[in-house]
């Protein structure tokens, strides 16, 4: 008898519907499984045979093959259990298939028949809606985030019994009553169930703990607001990561849309909570870390992935490899990056806010030259480590210098965290109106056509920029960004048009960083 359920798999940052049938026949008793499957995947069927045996299923001897369709992309993972457990009792016991093909499956097993969580199913849940699937059954412990997805049907099940009890009943909810209810919280608890590197639930420090450094908090908030990259330079001990670790925290909650896209590449990656994320994601890989390890590659997404639609922290980037360095480049204009994983290229989203940090000579005391021993030519060389083309794509560069211990006193009055949040909101909803129709979010994303539009100059204006140009401060490509940023500044005070001093606060972003690699 013939017989299939639903299940599904991912292929880098592609989820596919999988189709998951079950031939049994009679025959020299025998199961075999076909299908692409990878070897941890052909171990589910002795799990799924063992805990259909550990469950009080006598099953009639059959020749039973299963296939995993379509057979040309790889399966891996351990979710494939339930599914294969369902559909070989639907074969065997030859139940109706009229429900089946709504249904999808997916769930790890034990030996004696329980249900385990998996990393993440919000991929799968989000594939079998938009397939038109119309029921999920899934661990108990993955409801809570699965629910986050409208139009379908979520069943948690605690054990292969319960699994198959709906399947026979013809997926009639009141199968599921037991008289063992007690661990109904335990299963649903808010208690990570895999503990990866993601920060959505930390509480993120304050601005307000900054003394100081308004110049470079007012940079920090002029790229939340529009989400431009920002290089701090400065030296040791200044504060750069301190204020780079509160950038996250003025930004506002993702919308819903990005909070799927987010959690998707963390399941993906093995590092889901099992709760949806909904606050933007900060990475801080260290300078050590390998192109592989930034960019992703066989073992599936990297930092620059894994910081999408929040902050990716780069500190001390002249020590990075300049491979990594020069990585960079793609992300930063194309906001995707491409690398080439086990079934191909893989693109996967990089829309992040790069905040890098850097000394401004290898002992990170210039411009103190009571302390900095460096030659203008060892300093030249240290800064030049990033090439022009990654600075170039730095919408604003921000000087961070030491506060005296007599500023710091006076410095009583200080600009928080949930303050600036507020103007990034507003700010924010500025650009959302303004590009409703054009399909983009921040004036980051402004291509020239766009920027003709919305960033008309007056005569003084245009000269200023020239001059600037002429100067040497500014390429072709910053000259855009120059614009971009000068319009978010307009947006912060509310600004119909670009004013002469939002340009000039603009330009000076931008060339700022001139005095180190010129």
């Amino acid at each position: 008898m013939y017989r299939y359920v639903y299940s599904a798999a991912v292929s880098g940052m592609r989820t596919f519907l999988v189709r998951v049938e079950c031939d049994a026949r009679d025959g020299l008793p025998s199961f075999s499984m076909v299908g692409g499957v990878l070897p941890v995947v052909r171990e589910a069927g002795e799990r799924a045979m063992s805990a259909l045996s550990n469950s009080g299923f006598s099953l009639k001897p059959k020749k039973i093959l299963v296939n995993l369709s379509p057979a040309g992309l790889k399966k891996e993972g351990a979710y494939f259990d339930l599914p294969i457990a369902m559909a070989v009792l639907a074969a065997v016991m030859e139940l109706d298939e009229s429900e089946l093909e709504s249904t999808a499956f997916c769930g790890e097993l034990s030996l004696s028949g329980n249900v385990a969580p998996v990393p993440s199913v919000l991929p799968f849940v989000l594939a079998a809606k938009n397939a038109g699937i119309k029921r999920f059954v899934l661990p108990m412990r993955n409801v809570k985030e699965a629910n986050e997805v409208p139009g379908i049907d979520i069943i948690g099940v605690r054990s292969l019994e319960e699994a198959a009890l709906l399947l026979i009943s013809g997926f009639k909810e009141e199968a599921l009553i037991s008289d063992d209810e007690s661990d109904d919280d335990a299963l649903l608890s808010d208690e990570p169930l895999y503990k990866g590197e993601c920060e959505e639930d930390t509480a993120f420090p304050d601005m307000a703990d900054i003394r100081g450094q308004e110049s470079v908090k007012r940079a920090a908030l002029v790229a939340a607001c529009g989400m431009h990259n920002l290089a701090l330079i400065g030296s040791a001990g200044s504060g750069k990561s301190s204020i780079a670790k509160r950038i996250t925290g003025i930004l506002p909650p993702l919308s819903f849309e990005e909070s799927i896209e987010v959690s998707k590449v963390y399941g993906i990656n093995g590092l889901s909570s099992g709760d949806l994320i909904k606050t933007p994601p900060f990475r801080s890989p260290l300078h050590t870390i390998s192109l592989t390890g930034l960019c992703g590659g066989k073992t599936g997404p990297g930092e620059m992935a894994l910081a999408n639609r929040g902050v990716l922290f780069l500190d001390e980037l002249p020590e990075s490899r300049s491979e990594c360095i020069e990585a960079l480049r793609e992300p930063l204009e194309e906001r995707k990056i491409a690398v080439s994983g086990k079934s191909g290229v893989v693109t996967y989203p990089a829309f992040f806010m790069t905040v890098i940090a850097a000394n401004p000579c290898p002992c990170g005391f210039y411009p103190d030259r009571r302390r900095c021993r460096c030659t203008d030519g060892m300093i030249k060389k240290y800064m030049g480590k990033i090439s022009r083309a990654v600075w170039d794509r730095i919408d604003i560069t921000a000087v961070t210098e030491e506060v005296s211990f007599e500023a710091e006193k006076k410095d009583k009055k200080r600009i928080g965290s949930s303050e600036m949040r507020k103007t990034v909101e507003r700010v924010r909803n500025i650009q959302k109106e303004r590009f409703k129709d054009e399909g983009i979010l921040f004036n980051c994303e402004m291509d020239m056509d766009l920027i003709d539009r919305y960033c008309r100059l007056t005569e003084e204006e245009s000269d200023l920029l020239k001059q600037s140009i002429e100067a040497g401060f500014l390429s072709a490509r910053s000259q855009k960004r120059v614009l971009q940023v000068a319009r978010t500044l307009a947006d912060i005070e509310g600004q119909k048009d670009i004013g002469i001093n939002h340009l000039a606060e603009s330009i000076h972003y931008k060339s700022a960083v001139a005095a180190y690699i010129s």
